[in-house]
């Protein structure tokens, strides 16, 4: 006959310490990893959002010159209005400033929690009523902000902060010839 010999075995102390140190680097890589693809994630949708206004303004801003009697936007409620052709390049850059407030865009990076609760849109500095940017959202502080303004007598600039490097704003900033 044979003999049963059970021995009760645990890991070592030095078992566990590999093993709790090899979850910690993998749980620091995750982590890093992650963070990046959140922040990379934040920029690509500041840059879509430019884009899409960027096109809206383009778009609306050519009605009048390939010879539309008005230009349809939203107001700041969201009432789709009209404005008649010519319009000055101070009375259009207010209705796509209204037109981009109505569609409630947040920023990427704030969402519905902005470090001023005046910032409630992506493009105001004043919720209600709308104190809207007249030049690049360049506080680090205003990322995935963006503006719609008057750049010349002739130029009307789109411009968003889509992030921040060396402590510095990164801007795009496009420009659309209004005449």
């Amino acid at each position: 006959m044979f003999k049963l010999n059970l021995i009760k075995k645990g890991f070592t102390l030095v078992e566990l310490l590999v093993v709790v140190a090899i979850l910690g680097v993998l749980t620091a890589v995750g982590i890093t990893t992650f963070s990046g693809f959140i922040n990379k994630s934040k920029i690509n949708a500041s840059k879509a959002n430019h884009k899409q206004v960027f096109n809206l303004v383009t778009a609306k801003s050519m009605q009048c010159t390939l010879g539309e009697e008005s230009v349809k936007y939203l107001d700041i409620n969201g009432d789709p209005q009209e404005a008649s052709c010519p319009i000055s390049i101070d009375a259009f850059v207010n209705i796509m400033n209204q037109n981009l407030y109505s569609l409630n865009i947040n920023s990427p990076y704030w969402g519905t929690n902005p470090p001023f609760g005046s910032w409630c849109k992506i493009n105001v500095t004043n919720c209600f009523p709308p104190g809207y940017l007249d030049g690049c959202p360049d506080d680090i502080r205003m990322t995935g902000k963006m503006a719609i303004y008057k750049s010349s007598e002739t130029d009307i600039s789109v411009c968003t902060n889509v992030g921040i490097e060396n402590n510095t704003a990164v801007l795009l900033l496009e420009k659309i010839s209004y005449e």
